[in-house]
C-alpha cells in the first residue's frame, strides 16, 4: 500500500478568495506526482479520499491508466460523470443523499404548518452542490439557506433561523465546519434536530454531544483500518483484495480486465 497525503486547502482558505486558482496548482501537483507514482509501481487500485475540489486529477489518471478509484467522499454527481467507467462509489451519491435528507425532512415538517429546514452549506464546490440537489428534491420554500464563509456568524445564523421558523437543520460542509456547528448549537442550546452530511464524516463525532444528531452516511466501527480512510478505506481494501486475487488466479494480463471483474454483478453481489 502506497499513501499519498495532501495537504488540503481548508473552508478558510476557500472563503478567502483565489481558490480556483489555488486548487489549480495543487491538482497539477496531485496528477504529476501520481502519474509518476503509478510509472514506477504497479498500481491496481486507488483509494481516494479528496475532498470535490481535488477529486478530479485521481480520475483523471485512473482513467488514463485504466486504474480503478474507489471514492470514500467526494460526492458530486456531476463530478464522476465523466469517469463512471472506473470510479466506484462507497457511499451514496449527492442524488441518493438528497432523497434520505428529504425523507428525514419530510418527518420533521408537518405540511400544515409553517416550519422550515434551515441548510447550513459551505461555499465549495461540494457544498453549494449538494445544497442545489437538496433544493431541488425538498422545494425551495421549505429551505431557509445560510452560506458558510469565515466571516459567517453560526450563532447569528442559528438565532436568525428560529426566527424564520426553522425547525430542524442539514449542515452541508466539511468536518471543520460542521465540528464548529455541532459545538456551537449544542452550548447555545438551539432546538431542533441536526443532520450532518458526509463531508463531516470523521472521527471527531464520536466525542460530539447533543441530542437528535443525525447523518446521511453510515457510521460503523472495523477492527482493520486503512490509516486516513476509515471504515470506508477498510471496504475499498477488501473489495481490492478479493478482486486482485481473481485477477492472479485467472492469469489475466491487462488492468481492464481487472475492471471487468469489478463490474460483474456475480463478483460485486456480495459487497452490498
Amino acid at each position: 500500500t502506497e499513501k499519498y497525503e495532501l495537504l488540503e486547502y481548508t473552508e478558510a482558505d476557500i472563503s478567502a478568495g483565489f481558490i480556483t486558482e489555488k486548487t489549480n496548482i495543487l491538482n497539477e501537483k496531485i496528477r504529476n506526482e501520481l502519474v509518476t507514482l503509478v510509472a514506477h509501481k504497479n498500481i491496481v487500485a486507488i483509494i481516494a479520499a479528496n475532498s470535490s475540489e481535488t477529486i478530479e486529477p485521481i480520475l483523471q489518471v485512473g482513467l488514463e491508466f485504466r486504474i480503478p478509484v474507489f471514492l470514500a467522499v467526494a460526492s458530486n454527481d456531476d463530478i464522476i460523470s465523466e469517469y463512471k467507467d472506473i470510479s466506484f462509489r462507497l457511499l451514496a451519491n449527492d442524488g441518493k443523499q438528497a432523497q434520505l435528507i428529504s425523507r428525514w425532512c419530510e418527518t420533521i415538517i408537518d405540511n400544515t404548518d409553517n416550519h422550515k429546514i434551515g441548510v447550513l452549506y459551505s461555499q465549495t464546490r461540494y457544498g453549494k452542490g449538494l445544497r442545489k440537489t437538496l433544493e431541488r428534491v425538498i422545494g425551495i420554500n421549505s429551505l431557509v439557506p445560510f452560506s458558510l464563509g469565515t466571516t459567517t456568524d453560526i450563532a447569528g445564523s442559528f438565532n436568525y433561523g428560529i426566527k424564520a421558523g426553522v425547525k430542524a437543520w442539514v449542515a452541508i460542509t466539511y468536518k471543520e465546519e460542521a465540528l464548529e456547528i455541532a459545538v456551537k448549537k449544542n452550548s447555545l442550546n438551539i432546538k431542533g434536530p441536526i443532520l450532518f452530511s458526509d463531508g463531516a464524516f470523521g472521527s471527531w463525532l464520536k466525542h460530539i454531544n447533543g441530542d437528535s444528531i443525525y447523518f446521511s452516511f453510515p457510521l460503523s466501527h472495523s477492527s482493520f483500518k486503512v490509516v486516513g480512510y476509515e471504515h470506508f478505506g477498510h471496504d475499498a481494501y477488501k473489495i481490492i483484495h478479493h478482486c486482485f486475487n481473481k485477477y492472479k488466479h485467472e492469469k489475466l494480463k491487462t488492468k481492464d480486465e481487472l475492471l471487468e471483474i469489478l463490474r460483474d454483478n456475480e463478483f460485486t453481489v456480495w459487497i452490498k
